[in-house]
C-alpha cells in the first residue's frame, strides 16, 4: 500500500490534504483498483480467449 508521502510524490496538489482526507482518499481509489481486478478476473474466467493480456509477451515487465 503506498504510504501518504508516496501519494504525495506521485500527486504535490496533494501536499496540503490533511492526512486524515488524505488516507480516505487513498482507500477509496484501493477500493476501485480492487474491483476493477476483480471484474477482469470475472471476465477472464468467462473469457479466457477475449482477456486482454495484462503482460508483454514472456510474461516479463521491462
Amino acid at each position: 500500500m503506498l504510504t501518504l508521502e508516496q501519494c504525495r510524490r506521485i500527486d504535490p496538489d496533494l501536499t496540503d490534504l490533511p492526512d486524515e482526507e488524505l488516507l480516505a482518499l487513498r482507500d477509496k481509489l484501493y477500493a476501485v483498483a480492487n474491483t476493477a481486478l476483480d471484474s477482469l478476473g470475472r471476465h477472464e474466467a468467462s473469457n479466457p480467449a477475449h482477456a486482454p493480456a495484462l503482460l508483454p509477451e514472456g510474461g516479463k515487465v521491462a
